[in-house]
C-alpha cells in the first residue's frame, strides 16, 4: 500500500509539473516555443507513465483480492474495481497519444526501441478492451450459474 501511495503522489506531482509547463506556453517567446512545447510534452508523458505505474499497482492489488474473494459480493466488487482501473488506463493511453504523435522521441528506449508510440498505444487500447470483454465480463456472467446449485 505504501508503494501505491508513493506512485499516486508521484503521478500527482508529474501532473502538477506538466500543468505548470502548459500554463507557461502562451508567454514563451516564439523563438523558444518549440523547445518549450517539447518540454511540456515530456512532462506530460512522464505524468502518463506515472499514471500507468499507479494503475498497474492498483490492478495487481485488486486481482490479488479477487483471487481470494469468498463471497459473490466481494467478487463483484473486485470485478467492478478491475473494470474501472482498465477504463482509467484506456483513458490514460488515449490522453498519451497526442504527446507521442507530437514528439516521436517520447517512448523511445535504446535497448528496446519504441515502447510507447502510437502503434503500441493503439495495441494497448485493444488489449485492455479485450480483457474487459473476454475476461472480466464473462467472469461476472458466470456467477449466475452459482445460483442454480442446490
Amino acid at each position: 500500500v505504501e508503494s501505491l501511495n508513493a506512485s499516486e503522489k508521484m503521478r500527482d506531482l508529474f501532473d502538477a509539473g506538466a500543468e505548470l509547463l502548459r500554463k507557461t506556453l502562451p508567454v514563451v517567446p516564439d523563438d523558444l516555443r518549440a523547445n518549450a512545447e517539447y518540454m511540456y510534452y515530456l512532462g506530460f508523458f512522464l505524468a502518463r507513465c506515472s499514471e500507468t505505474t499507479y494503475n498497474v499497482k492498483r490492478w495487481y492489488l485488486a486481482k490479488s483480492r479477487l483471487a481470494i474473494a469468498a463471497t459473490e459480493a466481494e467478487i463483484l466488487q473486485y470485478l467492478d474495481e478491475l473494470e474501472a482501473i482498465a477504463v482509467d488506463e484506456m483513458r490514460n493511453a488515449e490522453a498519451t497519444l497526442p504527446a507521442v504523435k507530437a514528439d516521436s522521441r517520447l517512448g523511445w528506449e535504446p535497448s528496446m526501441e519504441y515502447m510507447c508510440d502510437p502503434k503500441r498505444l493503439e495495441w494497448k487500447l485493444r488489449q485492455v478492451q479485450r480483457v474487459i470483454d473476454s475476461e472480466l465480463r464473462p467472469y461476472r456472467e458466470s456467477l449466475r450459474f452459482n445460483h442454480d446449485v442446490p
